[in-house]
């Protein structure tokens, strides 16, 4: 495969775009998504920060001056607002209650009680399952920056069971609204 994107458009119209490509990711600075998608800098500026922010992220937010850690607790896509908290013991990083669909199960046990991963290195929380037809909510004690759209895996000892993708977090069986 080549390293270039071809946009047809009309020949008045032609233009060309050096990108970075990383696999199969296609990398674009602000300015060369405002000329793909013919928009001002400044618009494109506005609008692309909140995909890029996960729950529970600390880096990278660009906040100074404060004494402890920010970290990012939730996002509202229609307004175009981040939700920032300080510390990292704050209460609005931690839930109690997941809803995981999509589920994908590789072990023919499927147990009341197991273990669960929520994010990539963190350890092993101990998690009751009901299952409610193609979903299952999965129940736990404080979990910090549980994600919609991430995946959560069980394990059984050092079975891996399967796994799903986050739909929906709660706490204390109320959804959290700006997740």
């Amino acid at each position: 495969m080549k390293n270039e994107i071809i946009l047809y458009r009309p020949e008045e119209l032609a233009e060309h775009i050096e990108v970075r490509i990383d696999d199969e990711t296609v990398w674009l600075n602000r300015h060369q998504i405002a000329s793909l998608f013919e928009r001002d800098v400044k618009t494109v500026g506005k609008h692309i920060g909140l995909m890029y922010y996960t729950i529970g992220q600390r880096r990278g937010l660009n906040l100074g001056g404060n004494k402890d850690r920010q970290f990012v607790v939730g996002k509202d896509l229609d307004n175009n607002i981040l939700y920032v908290a300080e510390g990292d013991e704050n209460t609005y990083l931690l839930s109690t209650e997941a809803v995981i669909d999509t589920i994908n199960w590789i072990s023919e046990n499927k147990p009341k009680k197991c273990t669960a991963k929520f994010r990539y290195r963190q350890p092993d929380v101990e998690v009751k399952l009901e299952y409610l037809g193609d979903t299952i909510l999965v129940k736990y004690t404080g979990v910090k920056s549980v994600t919609p759209g991430q995946a959560c895996v069980f394990y059984l000892g050092e079975e891996c069971l399967g796994g799903g993708i986050i739909k929906e977090v709660r706490k204390n069986g109320e959804k959290i609204p700006f997740l």
